[in-house]
């Protein structure tokens, strides 16, 4: 009997034990090449049933075994020809561990962001360990360097293994300590900064979903009742791959005087079929908007729906989000392409 509830301890223990320390060790252990073969050929099933463009690839073969970190790698380096495809790492609050700050790519610089450590906001990042930024890049990225900034760099402590970074900027270097994912604070979707007749309206992010959206309708109808005279959407630091479109909608209805569509042309994919419509994203004037007010859009503009705002000729959203079933890396599949045309 005592040999028993030895045993019964011991494997209650070991199972504790084993679900405390999973987290950390998936992210790390290979996965076979056998295991990983089977996440690229579900992924491939499934793009080309919801990839809203032609997509011919039957078979990519992994040739070797890797770590998730690896995998993910090869998968935004394999699709990164692709338009409108991203890769999302899985993540844990508590788990996962972020840099103490974000990073955004402006105007040719990796810029630091709602800095929470003793860096400061609005200077360039130039190495990281010694290492430049843009070889981090080179070994991490996907072609796409404000994808990068956003969602890739931000783990680069997960990534390399290691608690404490040593952060490069214009004349001086720290050493910085990540932190949990659940202790940061991420920024709002919009900040407003008013002066003298100019309001200005700083935009992280269009999916107004996550926010206190009400707050923001609160902002900018407090705007449009106001005096200011001059408006500047300043875009400079605004990414986020979204479903929502709430934010360009919500903004729309405050800069045209008159209904509008926003797109000439959206096609749709439902299985292996294609469906499109002419003039889609219709847009009704909010009741009090920016009409008598000159409206500005400042920046280097990156976000993809930002980017409708300023004549991007093509959006791609409607993502279906696919979780790959072992290394559980999602991957956002479009299946629906927005048209300008005009």
């Amino acid at each position: 009997m005592r040999k028993f509830v030895n045993f019964s301890l011991i494997f209650v223990s070991a199972v504790i034990i084993f679900f405390i320390v999973s987290p950390y060790l998936f992210k790390y252990i290979p996965y076979s090449q056998k295991t990983l073969q089977k996440d690229v050929d579900y992924l491939i099933s499934q793009m080309k049933i919801h990839y809203v463009e032609d997509f011919q690839n039957d078979y990519i073969k992994i040739y070797k075994s890797m770590n998730r970190y690896d995998f993910y790698v090869f998968l935004l380096k394999r699709f990164s020809s692709l338009p409108g495809i991203y890769f999302f790492l899985p993540i844990s609050a508590k788990t996962t561990n972020v840099l103490p700050f974000e990073l955004r790519y402006v105007n040719g610089k990796y810029i630091i962001i709602n800095s929470q450590c003793e860096l400061k906001n609005d200077v360039e990042l130039l190495a990281v360990d010694g290492v430049k930024i843009e070889e981090y890049f080179s070994r991490f990225g996907n072609g796409k360097k404000q994808f990068f900034a956003r969602y890739v760099f931000p783990y680069l402590g997960d990534i390399l293994r290691k608690k404490r970074l040593k952060i490069d900027i214009p004349g001086e270097n720290l050493d910085i300590s990540v932190i949990e994912l659940e202790k940061f604070i991420p920024l709002p979707a919009i900040k407003v900064v008013y002066g003298r007749d100019i309001a200005e309206i700083f935009i992280y992010s269009f999916d107004f979903s996550k926010g206190n959206f009400h707050k923001y309708i609160a902002d900018l109808e407090h705007i449009a009742n106001s005096s200011i005279k001059k408006v500047i959407f300043d875009l400079n630091y605004a990414y986020e791959i979204t479903n929502d479109l709430s934010g360009l909608y919500t903004i729309s209805s405050f800069i045209f005087e008159n209904e509008i569509f926003l797109f000439d042309i959206a096609i749709f994919k439902y299985g292996n079929k294609r469906y499109e419509y002419k003039n889609f994203g219709k847009i009704t004037p909010n009741k009090v908007n920016f009409k008598n007010k000159k409206v500005y859009f400042l920046g280097s503009v990156s976000d993809p729906i930002g980017k409708v705002l300023v004549d991007r000729t093509v959006l791609y959203a409607n993502f279906k989000i696919v979780e790959l079933p072992w290394t559980k890396i999602k991957a956002f599949i479009p299946t629906a392409k927005y048209m300008k045309v005009k």
